[in-house]
């Protein structure tokens, strides 16, 4: 039984209000991002079923943010490389702020069309793109569920 199958056991019917992302930076020990996860339409490209997380640092107040965009929907039991799954990082304390995208990701994950629940684990290697890059290795794991009423964000 692969891990996203393991995640699924949960037998209390959850609500988006309980959306959380264990999101691990670097090795160090995981962080609970807060996580909305719907389909959102994006200008020109299409509506992809989208994760996005943020973690408030409560020492610093500054914001980690993490988005996942599914280029294709998850299906059982396949893997999802980083063609059909991107993933974007940001940290406001960096001074100055940067954008990192991935570059290689690896995904197990499971999503069920009925019930608008998603769960699994992504490893995401991430950089800034520059000609020196900067990079951080990601690993998320996550079970969500998106609110009925919000199957469809628009991106302006």
């Amino acid at each position: 039984m692969n891990l996203a199958s393991e995640l699924t056991t949960h037998t209390a019917r959850r609500t988006a209000l309980d959306n959380v992302c264990e999101i691990s930076i670097d090795q160090v020990p995981p962080l609970p991002f807060r996580a909305t996860f719907s389909r959102v339409s994006y200008p020109d490209q299409g509506d992809f079923l989208t994760i996005t997380s943020t973690y408030r640092d409560p020492s610093d107040d500054h914001i980690k943010t993490v988005k996942i965009i599914f280029r294709e929907d998850p299906a059982d039991d396949t893997l999802q490389r980083s063609s059909t799954v991107q993933v974007f990082y940001n940290d406001t304390a960096e001074n100055p702020p940067s954008e990192y995208y991935s570059t290689t990701v690896v995904a197990d994950v499971h999503y069920d069309p009925d019930t608008l629940a998603i769960n699994g684990v992504i490893n995401a290697h991430v950089t800034d793109g520059l000609e020196d890059p900067e990079g951080y290795e990601l690993q998320i794991e996550f079970d969500l569920v998106a609110e009925s009423s919000a199957r469809l964000t628009a991106v302006k």
